[in-house]
C-alpha cells in the first residue's frame, strides 16, 4: 500500500467517528499510544474524507 500522509484524527461526535472509521477501515491504523491514524493514499483521497467528515478533525502531527 503506498501512502501519501498519516492523519491522526479525533472527533467529538463519537457516531461520527464510528461511521468514519467504519468507512475508512481499510486506510485505519492506531499508533503505539493507541490512537486512530487515518493513512490517506493522495492528497484527493484526504481533500474528500475532509470534505465528507466535517465533523472529524484531522492532525497532521501527533502532538495536539
Amino acid at each position: 500500500m503506498s501512502m501519501y500522509k498519516a492523519c491522526w484524527i479525533e472527533s467529538d461526535n463519537p457516531k461520527a467517528l464510528a461511521e468514519f472509521k467504519n468507512r475508512k477501515h481499510q486506510k485505519m491504523a492506531t499508533d503505539k499510544r493507541g490512537r486512530d491514524v487515518f493513512m490517506a493514499d493522495s492528497q484527493f483521497i484526504l481533500d474528500m474524507a475532509q470534505s465528507e467528515f466535517k465533523e472529524i478533525k484531522f492532525h497532521f502531527t501527533s502532538e495536539f
